[in-house]
């Protein structure tokens, strides 16, 4: 005998197990299948779980000027530390500002 939750409408459906969902075939019948990326319309994704090492940029120039490449963490702290070298010192003040000094580039030398 089937377990009727309301006379007419969908039968109990009995549980899964961890790391499943519930999947129907759109005419009525459901089942639980195991979560992978089959499953999820993700089969043409590889397996890598991680970006691979040929993606990265470690030129702390960003001469490349890639669309396919990612600069690492050092590079983009090399590439900012070396392009602020020339503005100067700052120190906060209490009400957000920087006090600068030192040679601001093409806008000249300017003290605050």
């Amino acid at each position: 005998a089937q377990n009727t939750l309301i006379s007419g409408k969908q039968d109990a459906i009995a549980d899964g197990t961890a790391g499943q969902f519930l999947q129907t075939d759109g005419a009525g019948t459901y089942t639980f299948q195991t979560v992978d990326k089959s499953t999820v319309s993700l089969s043409n994704v590889d397996d890598v779980q991680q970006m691979p090492l040929s993606y990265l940029d470690t030129d702390n120039t960003l001469t490349a000027d890639s669309d396919t490449k990612v600069p690492s963490q050092k590079a983009i702290k090399a590439y900012v530390d070396n392009a602020t070298s020339t503005l100067g010192d700052g120190d906060f003040k209490a009400d957000g500002t920087v006090a600068m000094t030192g040679n601001l580039g093409s806008w000249g030398t300017i003290t605050y």
